[in-house]
């Protein structure tokens, strides 16, 4: 394996001529060799098909321009020829916070990708989608991000995603989420954790498929907390990935007692409550 990672750093003051905020600008060039090698035979099923045990294709992001491997896992190692070109710009406050980061990139291929997974089809681009990131943060309270790929050989874009995250202190958290992916996602993600007053917290989810048509998930909750004892409520309503065809919806009610200094009882729903969000 062959690589060499390049760049530059420029850097001026921006709104005034005294110390205070800088914009950067910050080209990168990074270019990686790796021979190909017949891997196919590294492990093999039974009957002798070629399988791997935690290998993948991670989603291309403008993170993946800079990996060694374009494998996840240590079942496959990525044959490659090929460049990856940047410009990152950011803005630093005079405390050293980024306030503001804007970054674009594409891999040149030089050759073809050869190794593949298990009934995989040789990689033939010459060149990758266009990928790029925008980050923005203020105060320390309010934090958005978005994210784009654009596929040239269409010209639109085939995955992207916008998210917006206020957070006044740790009881009181909101989040806004999209995501978009060309002919199988378009979802949106509300979620808020919030402390009522020194007694009672609230959270509540709402995540929707629009390309569906269909809510995913629903979750209300309550807490109540004195101190000596806690006690929490939520009901959730949602459907999971696989069934997200079928008309039959999954409805549960978690309920918790916590005495402090000694035990829980029932359904262990307190990290809802200390993070505002939930996964399927």
């Amino acid at each position: 394996m062959f690589s060499v990672d390049s760049g530059l750093f420029f850097e001026r003051n921006v709104f005034t001529d005294e110390e205070g905020t800088i914009q950067t600008l910050e080209p990168r060039l990074y270019y990686l060799y790796v021979p190909y090698r017949d891997q196919d035979n590294l492990i093999v099923d039974p009957n002798g098909n070629p399988i791997t045990f935690d290998s993948s294709l991670p989603q291309f992001s403008f993170s993946e321009l800079f990996r060694d491997n374009r494998f996840s896992g240590a079942d496959r190692v990525g044959d490659a020829n090929q460049l990856s070109a940047s410009v990152t710009s950011k803005f630093i406050n005079d405390s050293g916070e980024e306030l503001v980061s804007a970054s674009i990139g594409q891999i040149l291929y030089f050759e073809n990708r050869d190794v593949v997974l298990p009934n995989g089809n040789p990689e033939t681009r010459s060149q990758s989608d266009l990928a790029a990131e925008l980050k923005a943060s203020w105060k320390n309270r309010f934090d958005a991000s978005a994210s784009v790929l654009w596929d040239e050989r269409e010209s639109e874009v085939y995955r992207g995603s916008l998210q917006f995250r206020y957070q006044h202190d740790r009881d009181k958290i909101g989040h806004l989420s999209y995501r978009f992916e060309r002919d199988s996602i378009r979802q949106a993600d509300v979620s808020a954790l919030w402390r009522l007053n020194p007694q009672w917290k609230a959270v509540w989810r709402w995540y929707y498929s629009f390309l569906d048509n269909k809510k995913l998930e629903n979750v209300v909750g309550v807490e109540y907390e004195s101190c000596c004892w806690a006690i929490r409520l939520v009901q959730r309503d949602y459907i999971s990935d696989f069934e997200i065809d079928d008309e039959t919806r999954n409805k549960s009610i978690w309920v918790q007692l916590e005495l402090k200094g000694m035990a829980s009882v029932g359904k262990k729903v307190d990290t809802a409550f200390e993070t505002g969000l939930f996964s399927q």
